[in-house]
């Protein structure tokens, strides 16, 4: 499989849906080089050179635009909490087969390939390590050695790619971020501004799963909010001045010329937020079912100096208290700094609410960059096409992309990419659950249908319940090249699937048939591969893609 422009083995799969859960990755091949384990005197782990090497990839480095799609990984043996790419352990990696622990690094101090586990000797100063070639021409990747810190080994990182967060091409075989469900990955923490009920917002978190699910944070970016004391009685965020101002907002009562949220309220999801004490991680108070909050001196340090810079040039108002008890923290209007000691609360600084937006309950439209609420129709139309929502992956063979296609004055639902269906017949069931045709406010299931399979086109026959004559009209409309569309994925086998081959007493390949909905289609020479070796059947071209080990 390919990742980021990375040869990786899939060694592990805990999928729990086609675009849910996690499969793991090794890299399968040597493009991260070779690396000591540690430059110190120390063989943990999580203090060593290599992780802090893998560590900048997803921070700073080549692995950056993808950290979303990796998945965190607590590494227990370890003490490691939240890695993202990171060494197998050895016994992770004395369980793969040999053909996967087989690499020949070279330069460093590599001789036979040798590359690093994670995992310590019993003795001072050492790690286990795998020989990836044992004579160095050729053999099987061995697992018996452990080698001093110094040495220069290859490095095999491992990570969990998040299947909610990526594509998969069955043809390239390639994992690739999918910015279909990660539409606010370009404007999160950036100067790009959103609109959200006549306000201009930074989105400062990205917590979504597709662009209609999940959650985005998003901070104000100008001055709508105008200016209060944070409190008369103290630097308690909870007792504040400051915070009962941001209720009366939410609540529509704040008063003639403020902002009124009243009407989008539902759409802002309620959080609990933590503070710390001044110059301590000890929590000074928690606040409840907040909507619009100010935020804390961590969350305003975690923000680049150009959102942080705002048009309240003496500064505005953090929710954290200051280094006496009343004085509150704040952000230096240029942004430069934020300002953990504080300042006095009666002063009259600026007011920047953040708030966490549920997605399910707005609309969002790029082209203006605008949050605007749901209507009751557009909600009844999610409901009705999410379950025909569906991404192909490694793991899945089912229709996909929901989309619609005008004919006439009728407009047809469905699923317009399918998988190969080798010898059986393209039915309704082929093209999704929501096969179904519209004429004005009349919704009409699709019941019966004609494909041509040379041409990629479908013919509606019959409609349930619906009058003569409609059916009669879509039946015309769908005809011939006039019919509705469809593209073909390969079909991704599995070792699950019903295989069927045949092998000469050379031991090559003979025939391969594969069971496709119920019926075995005979692959065509050149659409497979026979490794007599591994005893693994590699499908390849337009109609047939994946693999099956042979029993």
């Amino acid at each position: 499989m390919n990742f980021n422009g990375i040869k990786w083995y899939i060694i592990a799969d805990d999928s729990t849906a086609a675009d849910a859960g996690t499969v793991t990755l090794l890299a399968a091949d040597t493009s991260f080089g070779t690396c000591a384990f540690n430059d110190i005197a120390s063989s943990s782990y999580s203090y060593s050179t290599v992780k802090k090497r893998l560590d900048e990839l997803t921070e700073t480095g080549s692995f950056k635009s993808m950290a979303k799609s990796i998945a965190d990984t607590d590494l227990t043996d370890v003490s490691v909490t939240k890695a993202k790419l990171f060494l197998l352990s050895y016994g992770e990696a004395v369980a793969l087969p040999d053909e996967v622990k087989k690499i020949d690094f070279t330069g460093g101090s590599c001789t036979k390939g040798e590359w690093w586990t994670r995992s310590t000797d019993t003795s001072p100063g050492r790690v286990l390590y795998l020989e990836g070639v044992r004579d160095g021409s050729g053999g099987s990747g061995n697992i018996d050695y452990s080698s001093n810190i110094a040495n220069a080994y290859g490095v095999r990182p491992a990570l969990r790619l998040d299947l909610s967060k990526v594509s998969f091409s069955v043809v390239t075989r390639e994992f690739s971020l999918d910015t279909a469900k990660l539409p606010y990955f370009n404007i999160v923490n950036t100067t790009t501004t959103v609109s959200f009920n006549n306000c201009d917002w930074y989105v400062i978190a990205d917590d979504s799963t597709a662009v209609d699910a999940g959650t985005v944070t998003l901070l104000a970016a100008g001055t709508e909010f105008g200016r209060s004391e944070f409190s008369s009685v103290g630097n308690s965020y909870n007792n504040s001045d400051v915070k009962g101002y941001l209720e009366q907002i939410v609540s529509g009562t704040a008063g003639e010329g403020k902002p009124d949220f009243n009407g989008v309220a539902a759409a802002i999801q309620k959080v609990t937020l933590t503070t710390y004490t001044y110059d301590s991680t000890a929590v000074s108070e928690t606040t409840n079912d907040a909507q619009m909050f100010l935020l804390s001196t961590e969350e305003a340090n975690a923000l680049p100096e150009e959102i942080r810079k705002s048009g309240f040039t003496d500064g505005w108002w953090l929710r954290s208290p200051g280094s006496f008890v009343d004085w509150a923290a704040y952000v230096y209007g240029n942004g430069r700094h934020v300002d953990v000691g504080g300042t006095v609360v009666g002063k009259a600084y600026g007011v920047r609410p953040a708030l966490k937006l549920n997605l399910s309950s707005v609309i969002f439209s790029s082209g203006s960059n605008t949050f605007s609420l749901k209507t009751s129709h557009e909600k009844k139309e999610e409901e009705k096409k999410e379950d025909a929502k569906k991404e192909i992956t490694v793991f899945d063979n089912e229709p996909l992309a929901y989309s619609e296609e005008t004919k006439g004055d009728f407009r047809i639902g469905y699923c317009h990419e399918i998988p190969f269906a080798g010898k059986g017949k393209l039915t309704v069931e082929s093209f999704g659950e929501n096969f179904t045709v519209l004429q004005g406010n009349e919704s009409y299931k699709v019941k019966k249908i004609k494909a041509n399979k040379k041409k990629h086109r479908i013919q509606i026959l019959k409609l349930e319940n619906a009058p003569k004559d409609v059916e009669k009209d879509v039946k015309k409309a769908t005809k011939g090249d006039n019919g509705i569309p469809y593209t073909q994925n390969p079909y991704y086998v599995r070792d699950t699937d019903k295989v069927t081959p045949k092998f000469k007493k050379s031991g090559a390949a003979a025939s391969v048939k594969v069971n496709i909905n119920g019926k075995d289609y005979k692959a065509k020479k050149t659409e497979y591969d026979y490794n007599e070796a591994s005893k693994l059947i590699i499908f390849k071209g337009d109609n047939l893609a994946g693999s099956w080990a042979v029993k």
